[in-house]
């Protein structure tokens, strides 16, 4: 059972699945089912794909493995990943460059971990001068970025002349975000190995064994207090050291983002003069930007960004609808609050400077919603967003679709108050008025019996998920159409129908 916000109207949850598409023909067809169920809204399950895609093995080519491995890439799914790639080498399909590139993405987001894990020689904890270096401030969170800076320095290592742009983009990635929780779990259970390996080197010096006598210089060395000691000494180092560890927030276990490597940009300044292909340049603005963004140097992404826009835009005297679309991927990075966007002002500021540079860009809708989310935490939001949306609609009257409405609604709804839930019954007024997503007839499965793949994508991509959003904020009901709720928040019973 789940209440709205204003816990007025009850909404219980029916899951509605994404049906599998009809068997392929051809692999064309297996492709662009792959494709398909891969983007499908309500999402359908990483192993199904995998078993479809298995159920048709004299049609699979190395594009449909690839189509596969990105997404096992994306779930950081390295078994599969390994399967995938004994399937290709059995079935004969050749690794082209963009299976490099995926193994090569993998490596980055996964790598780290692996060496979190098992070369726990790495660790602060894995030496007894652990508690001198956390009062210094090099804490569990700094230790993991500088793994993450081992892993691509390693990775660089082994890049070779011939190799291309795309496989260097992927070690502009970053690592993937695991919960803080786990990198926690992960910490304590090295420290408890390291205390376990000196007990079990107290042990041994008092049965007075050779091999506990070797150790004991290296223990007295590396020990806690600065002044020499015994074992015992350095299990009590270790055991405040654990206990210090243990006591720290979870938040500061969390992934933090290394320097970029100055090898890896010569290595790409290198590359770009000599590529022709646009769009492999236009993923290296956008992965380096986006990294100079979560480093922290914002200002440095801006200028960035701000030069490669200029460029796109000098280049062309109208713009193509392709090049709108590279620019608005360049600006949304800026936007969004993830990448140090500190204030929904900050973010307007920026994009209406970047849209002054040519007069053929103009915002999308996916941009005000992007720009919307600083104000999740803003005071008054019910109210500042919905006069965002009126400054941007009297400028750009398209920039208004189901997205921004839905998105006004939400934050109309938070502020739990008559002028928001206002705002909220004249949203769902207006997309019951102007809204064209839920009008679309609820698919059916003899839908798939004749076309295939590329209707299949249309047909269940959205299917309903818009409208269950706006059941689930209590402003409309489950009947057939866009039927407004009891009062739509406000108590009252609304009575019409709007279709």
């Amino acid at each position: 059972m789940y209440k709205d916000s204003t816990r007025l109207v009850l909404w219980v949850h029916h899951p509605v699945h994404s049906p599998t598409p009809p068997d392929p023909t051809t692999p064309k067809e297996l492709l662009a089912n792959i494709v398909a169920m891969r983007n499908t809204v309500p999402v359908i399950a990483f192993i199904t794909i995998v078993r479809y895609h298995d159920r048709f093995p004299w049609l699979q080519t190395s594009q449909s493995f690839n189509a596969v491995l990105e997404l096992a890439v994306r779930h950081s799914a390295v078994g599969t990943v390994r399967k995938l790639l004994h399937s290709m080498q059995a079935c004969g399909k050749a690794f082209d460059e963009r299976t490099v590139a995926l193994v090569t993405r993998l490596r980055v987001r996964v790598s780290h971990r692996s060496l979190l894990r098992l070369r726990r020689r790495w660790m602060p904890q894995s030496t007894l001068g652990a508690h001198n270096r956390h009062i210094r401030g090099d804490g569990p969170a700094h230790h993991i970025a500088s793994l993450f800076g081992e892993t691509i320095e390693a990775e660089l290592a082994r890049v070779q002349s011939d190799t291309s742009l795309e496989v260097l983009s992927e070690l502009l990635g970053t690592p993937h975000g695991v919960s803080r929780r786990e990198y926690r779990e992960a910490y304590l259970k090295a420290f408890r190995r390291d205390i376990k390996k000196v007990v079990t080197f107290e042990r041994l010096l008092r049965k007075r064994r050779k091999r506990g006598q070797v150790f004991l210089p290296k223990l007295t060395v590396a020990s806690v207090p600065p002044h020499s000691g015994s074992p015992i000494s350095a299990i009590e180092g270790l055991s405040r050291d654990y206990e210090a560890l243990a006591a720290r927030p979870a938040k500061e276990f969390g992934s933090r983002i290394p320097p970029l490597s100055t090898e890896l940009v010569s290595h790409l300044v290198a590359k770009i003069p000599s590529t022709r292909n646009r769009g492999a340049i236009h993923h290296i603005h956008l992965l380096l930007i986006r990294r100079f963004l979560l480093e922290g140097k914002r200002e440095v992404g801006t200028q960035i960004a701000t030069a490669y826009v200029q460029e796109l835009c000098l280049r062309h005297t109208s713009l193509p609808h392709h090049v709108v679309i590279k620019v608005l991927s360049i600006v949304h990075l800026l936007l969004h609050a993830k990448y140090g966007c500190s204030s929904y002002a900050e973010g307007r500021n920026i994009l209406v400077a970047m849209l002054q540079l040519h007069s053929d860009l103009k915002p999308q809708p996916r941009t005000l919603v992007i720009l919307l989310q600083n104000l999740r935490t803003a005071n008054r939001r019910s109210v500042r967003a919905y006069e965002a949306l009126q400054w941007f609609r009297k400028r750009w009257p398209e920039i208004e679709d189901e997205s921004v409405r839905r998105t006004v609604a939400k934050f109309a709804l938070q502020g739990k108050s008559p002028r928001g839930e206002a705002i909220a019954r004249e949203m769902a007024e207006r997309e019951a008025t102007f809204g064209t997503r839920w009008r679309m007839r609820v698919a059916r499965g003899e839908d798939l019996a004749k076309p295939r793949a590329r209707s299949f994508g249309k047909i269940y991509t959205r299917e309903h998920r818009d409208k269950q959003e706006w059941i689930r904020m209590g402003l409309i009901t489950r009947r057939a159409g866009f039927e407004l709720a009891s009062g739509a928040g406000s108590g009252k019973h609304y009575v019409g129908r709007i279709s």
